[in-house]
């Protein structure tokens, strides 16, 4: 079986993670002096290492983001440390040990640790926000959610948090998950994986979205980067990061209410029109028109639907949009009038594309079209005529045969 998934896989397979790999070790401080040799010699190391094709892929990817993250010192080696992380220089976050940092973002910082509190020791993920947070970050109030919500297989699961003093500084623990959905929808990675992987992660993270809706919660910020894998074959997705969700049963930590919502939520080309358009009140609709984004994009073989242009403006979005399906008007955008901003400014008239046109589907196969019809329905300019997650998962398109599921495990 080893030699067989070997032998399978394709030439586009190893020479795409050798450009990513070229790529990176380009912008490192010191370059190789034969790039492309070092590239080779890593993509043929993972591969060695590699039992499986889902090994193969997640030590590539690892490869790559330790490239990312390279310190320009050398560490000193501590025997003692897991084999499987690196040790690392940064001082012990509470009781949490060898943290490697991985993100930056402008509200928090997150980094991979060590938890020795059980055995066997475990990674988990600490996310700081310095307090204050900048809302509609609330740290508070994502710690509450996932504390308090029933428990879901595809929803980031609740460990603990804790506060440092010295600056204030709010820690949310959970799982370490390090495979992002969004790495699997690169338009060169995309045909390493079957449209049934896709049409699996979706299935889960609606599953997810229909569980955070039953308990009145939004997620506020659905996206490829937002979808974590805890493992490959077959996909088994994890949607993370809620420090901007959103529910009204917890008054107390939040000054949002539901007339009087931030609309600066989202990220660019995921956002629903009628953020745009300055809704303070909307629905979940905002999270299910993002997901219509995730699934066109799917469609596409991994290229966003719609693009808010290098400084992700909103306008730059809005004329995407525009371009992309037609100028909509009243006749059939009627929750239009609600948006405070809607009719501030005149817009060129682009002529109205049906969905079959938008994702050409002429020529496609049944699953295919059926991902069109899903895309239509849950990408309605009326946020409250989108299809409901309780309804999107029983779509045909999402229905993932266990032969499929049985196909994806021997890949």
């Amino acid at each position: 079986m080893a030699a067989s998934w070997k032998e399978d896989l394709s030439f586009t397979d190893r020479s795409t993670n050798i450009f990513d790999l070229v790529k990176e070790l380009k912008k490192q401080t010191t370059p190789p002096d034969n790039v492309l040799g070092e590239a080779q010699r890593l993509e043929q190391d993972c591969l060695d290492r590699a039992a499986t094709k889902a090994e193969y892929d997640a030590f590539c990817i690892t490869t790559i983001r330790s490239l990312l993250h390279k310190s320009a010192s050398p560490e000193p080696a501590q025997d003692h440390l897991p084999p499987h992380l690196p040790p690392s220089n940064h001082p012990p976050i509470g009781p949490y040990q060898n943290p490697h940092h991985l993100t930056t973002t402008l509200n928090s910082t997150l980094y991979k640790a060590v938890d020795p509190t059980v055995t066997p020791s475990r990674l988990v993920c600490l996310k700081l926000t310095t307090l204050p947070a900048h809302p509609p970050h609330n740290p508070h109030l994502e710690s509450h959610i996932l504390s308090t919500l029933p428990p879901h297989p595809h929803i980031l699961p609740y460990l603990s948090h804790f506060t440092e003093p010295s600056p204030a500084t709010f820690i949310l623990v959970t799982p370490y998950f390090p495979l992002s959905y969004a790495d699997y929808l690169i338009p060169s990675r995309f045909p390493s994986h079957p449209l049934s992987f896709h049409r699996l992660v979706l299935h889960q993270v609606t599953s997810a979205l229909a569980h955070l809706h039953s308990h009145n919660i939004l997620h506020r910020d659905i996206k490829p980067s937002n979808i974590h894998l805890s493992q490959l074959h077959p996909p088994h997705a994890i949607l993370i990061d809620f420090s901007i969700s959103y529910t009204s049963s917890s008054p107390s930590l939040t000054t949002e209410t539901p007339t009087h919502l931030h609309h600066e939520i989202g990220t660019s080309s995921y956002r629903a029109p009628e953020l745009l358009f300055g809704s303070r009140s909307y629905n979940n609709g905002v999270d299910l028109w993002a997901l219509g984004c995730i699934v066109a994009q799917v469609l596409r073989g991994g290229e966003e639907l719609f693009d808010g242009g290098e400084m992700g403006t909103e306008l730059g979005l809005i004329s995407s949009m525009f371009r992309t399906l037609g100028t909509p008007g009243a006749d059939n955008w009627e929750e239009s009038g609600e948006c405070p901003d809607w009719g501030k400014m005149g817009f060129v008239e682009f002529p109205r594309r049906g969905w079959g046109e938008v994702l050409e589907e002429e020529g496609r196969d049944g699953t295919y079209k059926e991902g069109v019809e899903l895309v239509g329905k849950l990408l309605n300019w009326n946020s409250r005529q989108r299809l409901k997650a309780e309804e999107a998962v029983k779509h045909p398109f999402l229905q993932v045969s266990e032969e499929e599921v049985e196909v994806l495990k021997q890949r």
